[in-house]
């Protein structure tokens, strides 16, 4: 397992955040379309829960970033 210092949790905070983003655009147009048919794929709320985990791990990198030593 790698360490996780703060600039790679700046970037999985940031690619979260793209995740999320792309999970809103996805559910804005499907509520948009008014299509009884139409619906979001588990892959779309996969995405949003990868995205928001990936998130948080990068808030905990953040707050609390790995400096090596062994516990």
């Amino acid at each position: 397992r790698d360490r996780m210092g703060r600039f790679a949790g700046l970037c999985a905070i940031l690619l979260g955040v793209a995740c999320a983003a792309v999970f809103a655009s996805m559910w804005q147009a499907d509520q948009t379309t008014h299509d009884p048919g139409s619906s979001l794929g588990l892959g779309i709320y996969l995405l949003l829960a990868a995205g928001l985990g990936g998130a948080l791990a990068g808030l905990g990198a953040l707050i609390s970033p790995d400096r090596g030593g062994y516990s």
